[in-house]
């Protein structure tokens, strides 16, 4: 579990490098597709733009759990089908993130974007009263629920929208078309991921808690709760834009934390993160063993150790042959592979927002974040 722009790409590209590893890329966002018709900035499932925490409905809970579930245990039958086929109206991605999976679809001259391209020409992607063009579950009516979602657990909310009931009839009566040719790499996956002894997924539209709902039933789910000073998350965001300067205001990516503003968007992710710190202090010494906490700047700067230390929390004995070369090639400062992080780069890009952030945005988000960086020991002067 992680927060957007944390590093959480680089965590998750160890299980992807790992042969004992099946891994897939944020799932819970076509849990939200399934939903609603859209992928949701993460913030604003949990979230409000003022920073408010939103009460996530039970049923977002129990779909999201479900999928969680369903996933750890290969069970692919009951996944939704727009996790395979990987594409909304604004991004396309499938949650494989596998070489074997993309040969697979590679030899029958297909890709998951190809495969969903047609889609939004063959259905409305806004009815009359359900818009869905840069939509945060915010702005999205209760009435906008897939109807098939609302009956199994027994909502009514979606009874009388007559528009919406025919547009999800429609994606029924035309996803075969795109599914069934990739079936075969699709039960394919399934098969590895029955034989691997790690099964490991990135999470970033969630929250804790539901997290620890998921492992209520099954003793061997783990969760590595992966962690960044703030203002490198923010400092990374920022970054994103094409001109990002130095400026408060500038074309970074903070809108996916509510707000296109450094300072206030911070507000929105601390409050994000004390939720969960907050919930994590509430846990009791069982719950406390299936949880480690990870640093980012831990696992840049301090690799080989807290590679064993993540390895030992999952019960292995040693860190792969696989992952340990895949990180010398990410990391090392000869490599062909474009980056930042070589080893001798690792410490300036780590703190890298001392010297990018003004004084005041760095007192500011410092401040507004006072109490996740001391609780997290990130230093607060």
């Amino acid at each position: 579990m992680a927060y957007k722009k944390s590093g959480s790409s680089f965590a998750g590209g160890i299980f992807h490098a790992d042969p004992n590893a099946v891994y897939w890329f944020e799932p819970i966002g076509m849990a939200y597709v399934e939903m609603y018709g859209v992928i949701v900035p993460p913030w604003s499932i949990r979230m409000y733009p003022n920073g408010t925490a939103r009460n996530i409905p039970y049923y977002e809970r129990a779909v999201v759990t479900d999928m969680l579930r369903n996933l750890f245990t290969c069970n692919y039958k009951d996944i939704t089908p727009y996790a395979f086929l990987g594409a909304t109206n604004t991004s396309t991605f499938s949650v494989i993130d596998d070489d074997e999976y993309n040969q697979c679809m590679m030899n029958l001259n297909l890709t998951w974007q190809h495969q969903f391209a047609l889609l939004p020409t063959d259905i409305a992607l806004n009815t009359s009263d359900c818009n869905r063009v840069k939509a945060v579950i915010n702005t999205v009516q209760p009435m906008c629920l897939n109807p098939i979602i609302a009956a199994k657990y027994k909502l009514n909310i979606s009874d009388n929208n007559i528009d919406e009931l025919n547009r999800y009839k429609e994606i029924q009566h035309i996803l075969p078309r795109y599914f069934t040719p990739i079936s075969k790499c699709i039960e394919s996956h399934q098969r590895s991921c029955q034989r691997t002894p790690i099964r490991a997924t990135k999470v970033l539209r969630t929250e804790l808690r539901s997290l620890i709902e998921t492992s209520h039933n099954d003793p061997d789910l783990r969760i590595i709760f992966y962690m960044r000073d703030p203002r490198g998350i923010q400092n990374s965001r920022r970054k994103r834009g094409r001109n990002p300067g130095k400026s408060n205001r500038c074309c970074g990516d903070f809108y996916s934390f509510g707000s296109d503003d450094i300072i206030s968007s911070s507000k929105v992710l601390c409050n994000m993160i004390k939720v969960d710190l907050d919930y994590l202090e509430s846990l009791n010494k069982t719950q406390m063993s299936k949880i480690i906490v990870v640093k980012y700047e831990d696992l840049i700067l301090h690799t080989e150790l807290e590679l064993k230390r993540i390895y030992r929390f999952l019960g292995r004995t040693e860190v792969p042959t696989e992952v340990v070369q895949w990180l010398d090639e990410h990391m090392h400062c000869n490599s062909t592979i474009p980056h930042l992080l070589c080893n001798e780069n690792s410490e300036k890009v780590v703190y890298s927002w001392r010297n990018d952030l003004p004084d005041a945005v760095i007192e500011s988000i410092t401040e507004d974040c006072k109490d996740v960086l001391l609780t997290l020991n990130y230093p607060t002067y």
